[in-house]
C-alpha cells in the first residue's frame, strides 16, 4: 500500500469540464452541469458552469453574470477581494468574487474562460479555511477546454469513456448499486450502467438475467466471449425497418455487459440507432470498460 500525500486528488472529467478532486471530497451529481462537493457529509463548495453561446468577451460576461446574480439575491452582493486561494488560478480565466458588507468570507466567484468563453460559478460553504490547500489544488487544477483538445475521456466513479461525436448527455442517476448515464444525438441512444458492487447483484440473478433486463432481450440472442462477456446486436430486417420509422423506434442495437472480477464492477454498455449502428461508435464507446487506477 502506498501513502498519499495529504492532498492528493483525483481528476474528475464531466460534460466539457476537468476538476481535480481532493481524496476527501465527494463529488455529487446535481446536474448536467452543477456539482456540489462535500467532505465528512458537510458541503464544502459549489459549482456550475455553462458553455458560451454568444462571442461577448470576459469582461461583459462577468457584468452580466453579476447583474443575474443581484437579481436573485434578496440582497445584492459587492465585488470582494478574491481568497488566497484563487492565488494559482490560471491566467485565462476572468476571476471576479463577491460577498456581503460586514461579512469577512465570500459567498462566492465567478469566473469566465478567456480562450473558450466558459462561465463558472462557484458557491463556497462555511469553513473555508478548513480546506484551504484543497481549494488551492481545485482551482489551480480546473479545466474547461484544453482537455478536450487534447481528447481525454470523461472520468466518472471508477471508470473512464470516450464518446462518439455528436453525442450529448441526456440524463443521469447515481444510485447505490447502480448508476446509469444516457447520451444521445439525432438518431441514436447511448446507455452506459455501472452496477456496484457486482457480487450483490450476482446473488440473486445470474450475468445473463442481469443483461437480459438491462437490454429486454431474450437469453437466445446473446452471445459471449467468455463467462464475464455478453453481447447482443440487431439488424432488423425491411418490415422491422419500415414499421420503426412508422413509429420512431431505434431497431439497430449493439449492447455489451463485462463483469470485472477484480473490480467487482460490472459495466454495461447499449447503443440504439434508427439508422445502421456506425462501426465507429462501437469501437469508440468500448473504452467504457476501462478502469481508473487509483493506488491506495
Amino acid at each position: 500500500m502506498k501513502s498519499l500525500p495529504p492532498h492528493s486528488s483525483y481528476p474528475l472529467v464531466w460534460n466539457g469540464i476537468r476538476f481535480s478532486i481532493p481524496l476527501s471530497w465527494e463529488p455529487i451529481v446535481k446536474g448536467n452541469s452543477h456539482f456540489i462537493y462535500e467532505s465528512e457529509l458537510k458541503p464544502v463548495l459549489e459549482i456550475r458552469w455553462e458553455k458560451p453561446v454568444t462571442r461577448t468577451g470576459a469582461d461583459e460576461k462577468l457584468k452580466t453574470v453579476f447583474a443575474e446574480l443581484s437579481r436573485k439575491k434578496t440582497e445584492s452582493p459587492i465585488h470582494v477581494t478574491p481568497p488566497p486561494f484563487f492565488a494559482d488560478l490560471p491566467k485565462h480565466y476572468q476571476l471576479s468574487c463577491y460577498g456581503r458588507e460586514n461579512v469577512r468570507q465570500p459567498e462566492g466567484a465567478c469566473m469566465v474562460c478567456r480562450e473558450c468563453g466558459t462561465i463558472i460559478i462557484a458557491h463556497f460553504f462555511s469553513g473555508l479555511s478548513n480546506h484551504f490547500n484543497e481549494l488551492c489544488t481545485f482551482f489551480q487544477r480546473i479545466d474547461c477546454h484544453s482537455h478536450q483538445e487534447q481528447n481525454q475521456p470523461w472520468t466518472i466513479l471508477d471508470v473512464s469513456f470516450r464518446l462518439p461525436n455528436s453525442f450529448k448527455l441526456d440524463s443521469f442517476s447515481f444510485g447505490y448499486g447502480m448508476s446509469r448515464i444516457e447520451f444521445k444525438n439525432k438518431t441514436s441512444r447511448l446507455t452506459l450502467c455501472r452496477l456496484a458492487p457486482a457480487s450483490k447483484h450476482l446473488e440473486g440473478s445470474s450475468l445473463t438475467e442481469l443483461f437480459s433486463q438491462f437490454t429486454q432481450t431474450s437469453r437466445a440472442w446473446h452471445q459471449g466471449n467468455n463467462r464475464n462477456t455478453i453481447v447482443h446486436s440487431s439488424q432488423p430486417g425491411i418490415g422491422a425497418r419500415l414499421l420503426s420509422r412508422i413509429g420512431k423506434r431505434q431497431p439497430y442495437t449493439w449492447s455489451r455487459f463485462m463483469h470485472i472480477e477484480e473490480a467487482d464492477r460490472i459495466l454495461g454498455i447499449s447503443l440504439k440507432s434508427s439508422k445502421p449502428l456506425n462501426q465507429a461508435h462501437i469501437d469508440t464507446i468500448r473504452d467504457y470498460t476501462k478502469r481508473i487506477a487509483i493506488e491506495l
